[in-house]
């Protein structure tokens, strides 16, 4: 089970203009969402004590190897996508590959979805 889904809220320099109820939105979808796919494909993977599930987000402090199950995460951190431009409030190409490069923990490179895709199917 690949989960892959996250949605965020448009920025807002000062943690005081956001809304408690746009912020549980991005909870329930990135945090509750994903736990909840882990848990169900569980569900299936357990009684037969084998699959694998990776995650793009930092899940993957949920431990399964007990049942023979690998579980991954992919950190991308910030990568060039339409949701990160929207994020930033940047058109196409106007510096977001500065800042993702300059955010990247390999300083300089900048990550795509392809990178992401490539190493989920390793």
């Amino acid at each position: 089970m690949f989960c892959n889904a996250g949605i965020e809220d448009p920025y807002k320099a000062r943690v005081m203009d956001v809304e408690k109820v746009d912020f549980q939105r991005v909870l329930d979808v990135n945090v509750l969402g994903v736990f909840l796919s882990i848990k169900h494909a569980a569900r299936v993977m357990v009684p037969a004590r084998a699959g694998s599930i990776i995650s793009t987000a930092s899940l993957a402090s949920i431990l399964l190897g007990q049942f023979g199950i690998r579980v991954n995460c992919l950190p991308p951190y910030v990568m060039v996508t339409p949701l990160s431009m929207s994020f930033l409030g940047l058109e196409e190409d106007e510096g977001l590959v500065n800042f993702v490069s300059s955010c990247a923990n390999l300083k300089w490179v900048t990550l795509t979805t392809d990178d992401v895709a490539n190493t989920a199917l390793l």
